[in-house]
């Protein structure tokens, strides 16, 4: 209850001073209750009940386009003569190295030739000179040929790849593919013997080692037979290491004995 009016200074200040207290619950000397006095009331949020669709129904998938794959079209047959062939392989058209360079070193091949020889790709020096085996690496192999017997004009030489890529990286497809070309190859021509130069030929030619002993010959399967096949490394390989060269000339001389 607040106090009576007054009339003078010292009372108007007492009885404001005597509200104050009033106003703020001590107006007793004892209360039943505790006073919290820097307590803050905060409101208790409100619950509210979730609608029983809002609880079971799930959140609407969003609509994702699934991607169209079309398969690449088959490839196309590649010609059933020798003379067919190698006009196929000159016009460049579905072949591998289309988008590499617009020059390319086509096969020298002979039918029914004593020897095939494969290489995987021609050299910056081989492109220069326009001819697959040229320069210090081929002479090399030719002398063993020489060597060996063998006339030059009774072998073929191919590559699995008719140029040379950027940094000499194949892709998988192009690998399958020049693959396939070679066996064609080889089908029409029909050497006696295969010459595998280089790792990366020999992968994709012949057959992984059965453990046969170095004195059998491995073999290519063709369409319609079998040809003995013989692997020896690079020529830069076999300039680099002595050892690698003396058992190539042992293979090529395998090679001579078993024509």
């Amino acid at each position: 209850m607040l106090s009576a009016p007054v009339t003078t200074d010292f009372e108007r200040f007492a009885a404001a001073y005597s509200d104050w207290w009033a106003l703020a619950g001590v107006d007793a000397a004892v209360r039943e209750e505790p006073r919290g006095w820097l307590a803050h009331k905060v409101a208790a949020p409100v619950q509210r009940a979730a609608a029983p669709e809002a609880r079971t129904a799930s959140p609407p998938k969003p609509v994702v386009d699934e991607p169209v794959v079309i398969a690449p079209p088959p490839p196309a047959p590649m010609p059933d003569s020798l003379d067919a062939f190698m006009a196929w392989l000159e016009a460049g058209r579905d072949q591998p190295e289309t988008d590499w360079a617009t020059h390319r070193l086509l096969p020298r091949l002979i039918a029914d030739a004593q020897l095939m020889i494969v290489t995987d790709m021609p050299g910056d020096s081989e492109m220069d000179a326009g001819m697959l085996l040229s320069g210090d690496e081929g002479a090399l192999i030719r002398a063993m040929l020489r060597a060996l017997r063998i006339e030059e004009a009774e072998v073929s030489v191919a590559s699995l790849f008719l140029s040379r890529p950027m940094g000499g990286q194949i892709d998988a497809h192009h690998m399958e593919a020049a693959t396939m070309r070679i066996h064609h190859m080889a089908d029409l021509t029909r050497p006696r013997r295969l010459l595998l130069i280089g790792d990366r030929t020999s992968r994709a030619l012949s057959p992984a080692d059965d453990g046969n002993r170095a004195e059998y010959l491995p073999f290519v399967n063709l369409k319609d037979r079998t040809v003995p096949t013989m692997h020896i490394p690079a020529p830069l390989m076999l300039f680099r290491h002595p050892a690698r060269k003396a058992a190539a000339w042992a293979q090529l001389r395998e090679v001579a004995v078993r024509r």
